[in-house]
């Protein structure tokens, strides 16, 4: 299975859509690109793979596996960009606007990935112009 993740950078936060096998499946929501600073930026550009991860705080969610220089990037469910040191959040809509912007419907997104998404599977990420 391959996920594409097209994200357009923002000054405060990346915004994207998320596409599993060329469908539209729904919207993240990403710390701003800030070089790949561990805590506090987005991840760069470019082909993972994904593993299952369980945790009591995440669980049933994705592990993006090989980032450079990071650990510990899932994709999971959340609301606001304070719930993520560098992890991709997963939503149906967004509102709000700059720091405030925050993604809705989260668990809904996420219920929507762990239906469809197969492990095996690939994450492609690419950044948009707007």
């Amino acid at each position: 299975m391959y996920l594409l993740l097209k994200r357009y950078i923002e000054e405060t936060h990346c915004r994207g859509d998320l596409f599993l096998n060329g469908t539209h499946i729904c919207k993240t929501l990403e710390l701003p690109d800030l070089d790949n600073a561990n805590n506090v930026s987005c991840i760069p550009e470019g082909i993972y793979d994904l593993a299952p991860h369980n945790s009591r705080k995440f669980p049933e969610t994705f592990r993006v596996l090989k980032v450079p220089n990071r650990e510990a990037i899932l994709i999971h469910s959340g609301n606001k960009l304070t719930d993520i040191q560098g992890c991709i959040l997963v939503g149906l809509k967004f509102a709000g606007t700059g720091k405030a912007t925050f993604i809705t419907r989260s668990k809904d997104a996420m219920n929507i990935l762990r239906r469809t998404l197969q492990l095996p599977a690939e994450l492609e990420i690419t950044n948009c112009e707007r």
